[in-house]
């Protein structure tokens, strides 16, 4: 695991927008800071999670939600359909839109029976970054 992949908090320098939280929750550390470095660029303050359970102790200590959830749905300990049942079950942190992030297209379709905003294939890293853009 790399220096900054657990609960690391980038903040880009030049801010368009006020309060743009991203929540990255995925369990590969250099996809993870690939992500987060991706949305630091675009403006995006972030905040990562190696898995489910870890990323509701994150929302848990947060000072307001996130914008908008990355998540991986496939993650050791808590995996995203698990995350989502509780984020889903929380009246707090039910609202926030959750862009899925996954290579398998099966699990992809099963998530947005979660309600999902949408689900993004890992190698389109555009398409993710619109997609987090359209959703914060």
């Amino acid at each position: 695991m790399s220096g900054r992949s657990r609960g690391t908090r980038y903040t880009a320098v030049v801010r368009e927008r006020k309060d743009d939280l991203v929540l990255v929750v995925e369990d590969h550390p250099d996809m993870r800071d690939a992500l987060a470095e991706i949305l630091s660029l675009e403006h995006f303050d972030v905040v990562t999670a190696e898995h489910g359970a870890e990323a509701l102790r994150i929302l848990a200590t947060l000072p307001s939600v996130p914008r908008v959830i990355v998540l991986d749905l496939h993650m050791p300990v808590m995996d995203g359909f698990a995350f989502r049942r509780a984020q889903l079950a929380d009246v707090e942190l039910a609202g926030i839109p959750v862009v899925v992030l996954s290579a398998d297209d099966a699990a992809a379709r099963h998530a947005r029976d979660l309600g999902v905003s949408i689900a993004v294939n890992k190698s389109n890293i555009e398409h993710l970054v619109r997609a987090v853009y359209a959703h914060a």
